[in-house]
């Protein structure tokens, strides 16, 4: 099967919800902020988290796009992207967390994704909560590692686990 345009075989783009925070004062005069972001249309889905969750039977892990690769899931991307951001940070950093829709109204699927977590390899002495509480470090990398299961896609990018 040829596909008729080059963006029928591209992978899913991966975009984060822009966020903006709004600061105002209570009711005690205390300078606050909210924050705020665009409205996800769609199913919301948790595709992985800091502790060791990778949803595996999402439904929409059916849909399937054709690459040089060959056939994948188009969740596998999202597995695959957390999974690349750490080897792409010289094993330092792990985003992971990864929630949100999939969007597939337009030419080429994507997913709008919102609230990630950033786990670094640190100790708690060296982090000091540097991307905030959900940085739980190495407990949270190695965690992911444990239930992530490389596939077509780690393959295709080189990322397979030893």
């Amino acid at each position: 099967m040829n596909p008729a345009h080059d963006y029928d075989t591209a992978p899913p783009k991966i975009i984060f919800a822009k966020c903006r925070i709004y600061k105002y004062n209570n009711n005690r005069g205390e300078l606050v902020g909210i924050l705020v972001k665009n409205f996800l249309k769609g199913k919301f889905i948790k595709y992985n988290g800091n502790n060791g969750f990778v949803h595996e039977k999402v439904e929409i892990s059916a849909t399937t796009v054709d690459l040089k690769c060959g056939e994948v899931r188009l969740t596998d991307f999202i597995q695959a992207f957390s999974h690349w951001t750490y080897v792409e940070s010289d094993h330092k950093v792990l985003l992971c967390d990864l929630q949100g829709v999939l969007n597939q109204e337009g030419r080429r699927p994507k997913f709008e994704l919102t609230d990630p977590a950033i786990c670094t390899n640190t100790t708690i002495t060296e982090r000091s909560w540097r991307y905030g509480t959900t940085d739980i470090g190495v407990k949270g990398i190695r965690s992911f590692f444990r239930a992530h299961k490389c596939n077509l896609v780690c393959k295709c990018l080189g990322l397979l686990q030893n």
